[in-house]
């Protein structure tokens, strides 16, 4: 469906599953993970980072809050419980995770929060944004709001400087923006339908594929607040 797309190599991503290790199997680009409960993102965002972390290396969390009221909350129970399953220390864990609530409906603003963002120093295991549903363009109040093409891009921007992934939250149910999916250099879905299933859109090295995937039931997270 889209063309292939890689950014700069180092190390790949893993989440302690080899089921899903070889869905996600590549070391850098950019990762589109879809889904319609937001509760299950943040668990596959919050494994990423207990099995991802590296003395060394930073993992940068965005809390993406340019087109709504609200933003997350974020169940740092869950990341210490998985960092202990893990075998990662939580401590590490939470030293080297960098959790920001940024942008904001100004577009001057959000132009001054990505300076500050490309500032950061690294290096850096990955960037989570959570999430780009957000900016699809039904959610656009603002008349000044910038096109959600040229945040995609600057993400992608900022992922290639920083020479890490970036991975890409999108609970929407609208179709996956084509500037996304071309710069994505994997696409999953997942769906539940009795049993949650992976959907392999897009991936360099893989042939489109859906398969089981074999979970333990996730409990319910409280992912908003006012």
């Amino acid at each position: 469906m889209f063309e292939p797309a890689r950014l700069p190599n180092k190390k790949g991503l893993t989440t302690g599953r080899n089921d899903l290790d070889s869905l996600l199997a590549l070391p850098d680009g950019l990762f589109t993970l879809r889904c319609r409960s937001t509760s299950w993102l943040f668990w596959m965002a919050s494994t990423l980072i207990a099995r991802n972390t590296e003395p060394g290396f930073r993992i940068l969390y965005l809390q993406w809050v340019d087109y709504h009221d609200r933003y997350w909350s974020i169940d740092y129970d869950l990341l210490i419980r998985l960092a202990k399953r893990a075998q990662t220390d939580p401590q590490l864990m939470l030293d080297n995770t960098i959790i920001m609530r940024v942008f904001s409906r100004d577009g001057v603003e959000e132009e001054e929060n990505w300076k500050q963002l490309f500032a950061l120093n690294g290096p850096f295991r990955f960037i989570i944004l959570d999430s780009i549903n957000g900016l699809y363009s039904k959610f656009k109040r603002e008349v000044n709001a910038k096109p959600m093409g040229y945040s995609i891009g600057r993400f992608s921007q900022l992922c290639m400087e920083k020479r890490c992934a970036g991975i890409v939250l999108d609970d929407s149910s609208a179709p996956l923006h084509p500037y996304l999916g071309e710069l994505s250099s994997v696409i999953l879905q997942f769906t539940h339908k009795g049993a949650w299933f992976a959907h392999l859109q897009k991936h360099p090295l893989q042939p489109e594929i859906e398969k089981e995937i074999a979970f333990r039931a996730q409990r319910t997270l409280a992912r908003w607040l006012a």
